[in-house]
Parts: C-alpha cells; structure tokens; sequence
C-alpha cells in the first residue's frame, strides 16, 4: 500500500508529474476548479467530486478535513 499524501505533498507531486493542475485535471476527467479547491484546502473532500480527486491524488484525508 502506498502511503497516504499530504496537501503539500499532492502539489508537489502534481506539479512534477503533470504540466499544471489543469493537464491533471483534464486527464482524470475532473473539473480544474475541483481540482484546485482540493488541492488549496478548501473542499473538505466529504463526498462528490471532491473526494474522487483526494482519491485519485491518494491525500490524506484526515489531514484535508481538519
């Protein structure tokens, strides 16, 4: 299992291994404001798209939801 990362480590990791947060988001087929309220802090990730992007950035989600 892969070890769960945190919002600073999402960033980083989104912004060595795509373009922006815009190429990920059009490759996972998620909207780029999602992308970016889960990535800032400001979705909580509860349920909706919010969650499918924590889930696919593999975020901790007891740290996003503090």
């Amino acid at each position: 299992m892969t070890k769960k990362r945190s919002l600073a480590e999402a960033r980083k990791w989104v912004r060595t291994e795509y373009e922006s947060q815009t190429d990920f988001a059009r490759q996972h087929g998620f909207t780029v404001v999602g992308v970016h309220r889960v990535l800032t802090g400001i979705s909580k990730c509860l349920y909706g798209e919010g969650l499918a992007i924590a889930e696919a950035l593999n975020l901790d989600l007891d740290e996003v939801r503090k």
